[in-house]
């Protein structure tokens, strides 16, 4: 496979997986926004966001957001690199850990 269908593949399997585990299971009427996200605190060391970047550069393209956010005390950093995806991958973390 070319570089393009790799790329365009990849970004698929990042689309589907984001959607598959973060679509809001409710949605407010009056705002569009997820009641459930609003509230949602990911656990320590869960995914909290993904970089999805260009291969072989690794320019980032945009960031992605999970549906979840960092408890209080920790914050979303960069963890690891998902090549398969083409992202790295943020998690919550405490500072210094």
């Amino acid at each position: 496979m070319n570089s393009k269908k790799i790329l365009f593949v990849s970004l698929v399997i990042v689309v589907i997986s984001v959607v598959v585990n973060c679509y809001p299971a409710e949605t407010d009427s009056t705002n569009g926004t997820s009641k459930e996200a609003e509230d949602e605190v990911c656990q320590l060391s869960s995914q909290c966001g993904w970089a999805v970047y260009k291969p072989f550069t690794r320019d980032i393209d945009y960031f992605m957001k999970n549906k979840c956010r960092c408890p209080e005390e920790s914050k979303c950093l960069r963890a690891e690199d998902d090549i398969s995806l083409n992202a790295f991958v943020y998690r919550c973390k405490k500072p210094g850990e």
